[in-house]
């Protein structure tokens, strides 16, 4: 169905492309999941091939990885925008997200501090892993929330969500 269609790993009919939808150019992020959004009604069928192997090779760090969760959020609350009232809207925003950040977005910079020095103590002592993976979790969650209120809040840094409807499918 529809949240299995990830572009990075999958391929399609060009001719389905053309004829019922294109990516909307204003989302930064998930923009091949708000495409199977609208393409969900039109035969779409997603498939899973465990022999296909895709691949993919680029550097991440906390900082870029942060950057993308906030980039994400951003993009996450234009799609509910645009699809108000829908599964795909309830999926991209997770409930409270806004208000998680008001109440925890001084705990950003001590968490980048601690995962640094967890980073660095993760190699001596593979125990404080489990530390470690809480922590990535927690500062990508509000991070995420981050670019959720800054898109809802009209950040100048975010594009507009209502500024017009979908491209047609």
């Amino acid at each position: 169905d529809w949240r299995g269609f990830w572009e990075g790993r999958v391929s399609c009919k060009r001719s389905l492309l053309l004829g019922r939808g294109l990516h909307d150019q204003r989302l930064g992020y998930s923009i091949d999941v708000e495409l199977a959004w609208r393409l969900r009604g039109t035969g779409l069928r997603v498939v899973y091939d465990a022999s296909a192997v895709s691949l993919m090779a680029r550097p991440i760090d906390v900082a870029g990885f942060g950057e993308r969760s906030e980039a994400k959020g951003r993009a996450h609350a234009i799609v509910a925008a645009l699809h108000p009232g829908t599964e795909i809207a309830s999926r991209m925003i997770p409930a409270g997200a806004a208000a998680l950040w008001r109440e925890k977005h001084q705990a950003v910079e001590p968490l980048r501090r601690r995962i640094a020095a967890l980073e660095a103590s993760a190699v001596a002592d593979g125990g404080r892993l489990p530390e470690l993976h809480a922590a990535y979790r927690e500062l990508f969650r509000i991070l995420h929330a981050k670019g959720v209120a800054t898109a809802a809040d009209g950040n100048a840094d975010a594009p507009a969500a209502s500024a017009t409807t979908p491209p047609a499918v």
